[in-house]
């Protein structure tokens, strides 16, 4: 995480500037003794009078660790090639083409030509889409004659689809 800092002008209550305000400006060490800002991603730090205070609202006030409840979440945590494959699911997941396929597998299974209607695009390009998503098991297909039908994987998918989707809504 890259920590910028910006020299002076900034008078208390005054907006700290974002990330990209900052382009172009040459930082100086952390040897200011005027307020100065941080700015780290969306998060603005000030600095008044030696302490830095932070936006309340989304972080705690005080810095308190409890060992038990972080032991606790370590515990429950799956192991690091599940959260990968995990984390490449959701990744998958999180295009609105592979989406709209997605929810039209769960009404019924289609050919590549159906889906490639239904979205608007070429075959070729429908048919890239499904591959990316059996590669990782989130659809399958089989063949009857000259056809490919595809259909979820398996109930697990449609689930995800439809909790996703409700979450979506509310």
């Amino acid at each position: 995480m890259s920590v910028k800092h910006s020299e002076g002008g900034k008078a208390h209550g005054e907006r700290c500037p974002r990330a990209s305000e900052l382009s172009g400006i040459r930082f100086s060490p952390l040897t200011l003794s005027v307020p100065f800002c941080i700015v780290t991603y969306e998060h603005a730090f000030m600095r008044h009078g030696g302490c830095m205070t932070r936006n309340p609202s989304d972080v705690c006030e005080v810095y308190y660790v409890d060992e038990e409840h972080v032991e606790k979440a370590r515990k429950a945590l799956s192991p690091q090639r599940e959260i990968v494959a995990l984390a490449e699911t959701f990744r998958n997941l999180g295009d609105p083409t592979r989406v709209k396929i997605l929810q039209a597998l769960t009404v019924e299974e289609l050919c590549v030509c159906d889906l490639a209607k239904l979205l608007g695009v070429s075959e070729s390009a429908t048919s890239h889409q499904l591959r990316v998503l059996r590669s990782h098991r989130i659809v399958r297909f089989r063949k009857e004659g000259k056809m490919a039908y595809y259909s979820l994987d398996d109930e697990h998918i449609d689930t995800l689809m439809r909790e996703a989707l409700r979450h979506v809504r509310e």
